[in-house]
């Protein structure tokens, strides 16, 4: 929830469906993924709303 108010008040949002982003967190917590591929997530699912 956190990320997606970062995003948001920085211009952006993410576009992809809710069980995505479960996903990916739950990916985080279990060190399936990493900061870096978190990011790149994010920028492969944010669009610009400015």
């Amino acid at each position: 929830m956190v990320m997606y108010a970062f995003l948001g008040l920085n211009g952006y949002f993410l576009e992809v469906r809710d069980r995505e982003v479960v996903q990916m967190m739950e990916h985080l917590a279990t060190y399936e993924e990493n900061q870096e591929s978190l990011a790149q997530w994010l920028e492969k699912n944010s669009i610009s709303t400015v």
